[in-house]
């Protein structure tokens, strides 16, 4: 009611909402265009990491692999942790890459991550990972529910 009184006082008071951006669309449109490699991972820059994966849902397996390479590992295992079933895109990649993004994600992050995937696909992933890494998860998987420093 205040709003509406306010415009009848005031008929050249207006009530300017923004539109709403579409960030996901935003992201597929620039995947999708000519933009080369360099002006693409600028371009992500100004979207979070959770924007990035709703559009990786959205993309065919090769613009998604295009991505992958484009924006790197690092950048990957951040935009994986907002995936509901990040199993998926890790059966998109290559084990020797699924070991490198899985690298740079939390530990906990990891350890979910390996879980869902299929025993094989886990097991070869495990092999591949650096030494720091694999000791991180074992360490984390090794503890109780229940213990502290458990996830």
């Amino acid at each position: 009611m205040e709003k509406d009184e306010n415009l009848e006082k005031n008929p050249e008071h207006k009530d300017v909402s923004l539109p709403k951006r579409d960030f996901k669309s935003e992201i597929i449109d620039i995947i999708r265009s000519n933009m080369g490699a360099d002006e693409i991972r600028e371009a992500f820059q100004d979207y979070h990491d959770s924007d990035i994966a709703d559009a990786l849902e959205e993309l065919t397996p090769e613009e998604r692999e295009y991505i992958y390479d484009i924006i790197g590992d690092e950048e990957i295992s951040d935009v994986f942790a907002y995936l509901d079933n990040v199993e998926e895109y890790i059966e998109e990649l290559d084990a020797e890459q699924a070991a490198d993004i899985i690298e740079e994600m939390d530990a906990d992050d990891a350890i979910d991550l390996l879980e869902e995937l299929e025993d094989d696909k886990r097991e070869e992933i495990m092999q591949l990972l650096d030494d720091e890494a694999r000791k991180d998860i074992n360490l984390i998987q090794s503890y109780d529910d229940d213990m502290i420093g458990s996830y």
